[in-house]
């Protein structure tokens, strides 16, 4: 019931190419595993956002209680399962996307000061992993809500969907705190709405999750999944190439010689016809 509704909320399509920028060690680790990296949400770098969604839900639920007093015995089981699934089993990874490539907010913010890439992928080949649901869990690629009144708007008609597999009340009040964890990863504060931002969404299947994998970032145990992973594929299969189009060498000094060692780097992960270029940004980091 989640694609249903999370569909009817956020239908469009995709812009025809999406931007990741990282750094070179991120890059490198990228083609050589062909597989792009989700981050569970709370390890990401913007994690006053998770606050400010967490914030605006838990008020919806708790407005709607205080004008509709009589509606407590379906208000107040709700905003308790919302609390215990955002704090103890609540597990959904992200991996990011801009609708541009060239930003310098983003080489400062996400690409090593400059020093790192922006990589453009074909936005259709990306259906391989966020089409049918797998086994696995639930993949999406959803675009990121920034406006205030639509954030509320997304709220009230995951509250109000009519079509829940079960009217029971226990099981509605289950379904509803789950649609909305699972959409928390798409609001983000409209002080962003520049980046016009994309995530690819996975929230792995509570019965038989595939197990997260670890990485150490800034000080922390980051749990993240593979591409490869979320798709339920086993270890023995073939990797399957991503969608690059693109990478773009940021305006760090060094731009001109890491182009020529990404160039052998890219030939040397088969990706050998992925153009390479230097942005032209005047910024030296």
């Amino acid at each position: 019931m989640l694609r249903q509704i999370g569909e009817a909320l956020y239908h469009g399509e995709p812009p025809p190419t999406l931007y990741h920028y990282t750094s070179f060690r991120g890059l490198m680790g990228i083609v050589a595993s062909h597989s792009l990296w989700a981050s569970e949400i709370r390890y990401m770098n913007d994690s006053a956002e998770m606050r400010h969604t967490i914030n605006l839900m838990v008020g919806a639920i708790g407005n709607r209680l205080q004008s509709r007093p009589d509606y407590a015995a379906f208000y107040q089981p709700m905003l308790e399962w919302l609390h215990h699934r955002l704090g103890n089993d609540h597990f959904v990874f992200a991996a990011s996307f801009r609708a541009h490539g060239n930003l310098l907010s983003q080489w400062r913010g996400y690409a090593d000061n400059g020093g790192g890439v922006s990589i453009e992928f074909d936005a259709q080949g990306f259906r391989q992993y966020s089409g049918e649901d797998s086994p696995f869990g639930l993949t999406r690629l959803w675009r990121v809500v920034y406006n205030d009144m639509s954030q509320r708007n997304v709220v009230r008609k995951a509250i109000d969907y009519p079509y829940w597999p079960s009217q029971a009340q226990p099981d509605c009040v289950r379904y509803i705190a789950d649609a909305l964890s699972f959409f928390l990863p798409t609001f983000k504060n409209v002080d962003f709405i520049d980046e016009k931002e994309r995530r690819l969404i996975f929230t792995p299947d509570p019965v038989k999750p595939p197990k997260p994998r670890f990485r150490v970032r800034a000080g922390m145990l980051v749990p993240y999944m593979r591409m490869r992973d979320m798709a339920g594929l086993p270890p023995e299969a073939p990797p399957r190439p991503l969608p690059i189009v693109r990478v773009l060498v940021g305006p760090g000094r060094h731009r001109l010689l890491n182009r020529e060692s990404l160039r052998m780097a890219l030939d040397a992960q088969g990706y050998g016809t992925v153009p390479v270029d230097v942005s032209s940004t005047p910024y030296r980091g």
